[in-house]
């Protein structure tokens, strides 16, 4: 957890935080593939790194076992997720991959949902130990969470200010051009 944290919060571009975050969970608890769900402002989860996927899956609170997680604030673990109705096979559909199993795993900061992570496709299922080493460290990256938005919406921030300085310096320019003609 400490060298997690340490790594990612030392990161120079918070987009590189979401491969980071997914290769060493699938390394920690053995899975095949992890997706990470940030909440958008609208409520919806908004994937930030899906293995296998280019475009972005978007679920509304309670849609799939993820949206579930999200919207229950409570984890969700599925080893039959195509005999679960929760579970929602689109992002199977679109990369060919088939879900053997799910833990779907909410997080919150302050009491508020900030995201969920899904670990998928652990050989021979998931347990209950892995729920609680997830609830370990969910915490821990729900924190990490909320860095990365605010060190975007800084980044995001900061390039409004200079387009702002860059129009207001144009726009003295301009009068003082106009004044001199």
């Amino acid at each position: 957890i400490h060298e997690l944290a340490h790594k990612a919060l030392s990161l120079d571009d918070p987009s590189k935080l979401w491969p980071y975050l997914a290769k060493r969970l699938a390394s920690h608890f053995r899975c095949g593939r992890v997706t990470i769900f940030q909440r958008d402002a609208s409520g919806r989860l908004v994937s930030r790194y899906a293995h296998g996927l280019k475009d972005a899956i978007l679920l509304e609170a309670g849609e799939g076992i993820a949206g579930e997680a999200a919207k229950s604030g409570k984890p969700y673990l599925s080893n039959a997720p195509y005999k679960d109705v929760q579970f929602s096979s689109g992002a199977d559909a679109k990369s060919g991959f088939k879900t053997k199993s799910v833990l779907a795993f909410p997080l919150n900061h302050r009491g508020r949902s900030v995201g969920v992570v899904e670990l998928i496709n652990k050989a021979g299922g998931f347990k209950s130990a892995d729920l609680k080493e997830m609830q370990a460290i969910g915490a821990q990256i729900s924190v990490l969470f909320v860095k990365n938005r605010f060190e975007e919406e800084r980044t995001e921030l900061h390039g409004q200010l200079v387009q702002t300085e860059k129009m207001a310096a144009l726009g003295r320019l301009s009068g003082a051009m106009a004044h001199e003609v």
